[in-house]
């Protein structure tokens, strides 16, 4: 988002609460096994990766999973998150974290990347994609896991979806193409992992936003209005995707070999 400060406290306050409650990770879970990081990790370990990033890292559990034998860095725009995570991870050897936006020039080049959930927070999207293949080495490998939009028409649950996660728009499975495409990379594979995904019961979700709706308007701080805003707006994600308007994509992409 432009407003990139107001996003980087909105995420510092919210994973205060998810660091409270001890949940260290932030994505959706699958319904069995393997997990997510499992599932990733079997894709990217048929690739030489010496040196890689995690692109909106979180608290850096993924990334801990999946480090190579080489280097490891975590980008997140929280400065909470980066220091919990180096506490997290204190004594891990070869793993680094630090901050700043999608957009801002990275500090090195990696063999690989991984984005899970993170780029719909870009604040433009093309410009993201393009900023991280600069900094791919060449036949480098890009891995995202991404809500996607696939439904052709708007849903009424798009708007408190975006309030809710302080987002400015929604993109299209098209649109995320249409990045890769214009940063010159190579889409490889694509799969469809809404099925593998834990989802609540589609029946208890109007009363679930019922609730946090009601929540996040008497909520006694803004830090605690943060926290339920993003459960309140996760809610309405769970009633996009039982109505179909949504599904969970895994991109596998190449950079040019040149």
């Amino acid at each position: 988002m432009d407003d990139t400060r107001g996003l980087a406290e909105y995420y510092d306050d919210l994973s205060r609460f998810v660091l409270w409650r001890r949940a260290l990770t932030m994505h959706k879970a699958f319904a069995a096994t393997p997990s997510l990081t499992q599932w990733l990790g079997r894709r990217m370990s048929a690739f030489t990766i010496d040196k890689l990033l995690d692109v909106g890292c979180g608290f850096g559990v993924p990334l801990a999973e999946l480090r190579p034998v080489g280097e490891a860095h975590g980008l997140t725009i929280s400065a909470f998150q980066k220091d919990a995570a180096e506490r997290i991870h204190r004594g891990t050897p070869n793993l680094k974290f630090f901050t700043g936006s999608y957009e801002d020039p990275l500090p090195d080049i990696y063999d690989a990347m991984i984005c899970i959930e993170s780029l719909v927070f870009a604040s433009d999207l093309h410009s993201a994609v393009s900023n991280l293949a600069r900094h791919l080495t060449p036949g480098g490998r890009l891995f995202v896991v991404e809500d996607v939009r696939v439904g052709r028409k708007e849903s009424r649950f798009e708007a408190p979806y975006l309030e809710g996660f302080r987002l400015e728009r929604i993109y299209r499975d098209s649109e995320f193409e249409s990045a890769f495409e214009c940063a010159g990379l190579a889409l490889e594979q694509k799969i469809d992992l809404t099925p593998r995904v834990s989802m609540g019961r589609s029946r208890s979700l109007p009363l679930k936003t019922l609730a946090l709706g009601g929540l996040r308007r008497i909520a006694p701080t803004k830090r605690w209005a943060n926290v339920i805003s993003a459960y309140w707006g996760g809610s309405f994600l769970e009633r996009l995707y039982a109505e179909g308007s949504f599904s969970y994509h895994y991109y596998q992409l190449r950079a040019s070999a040149t």
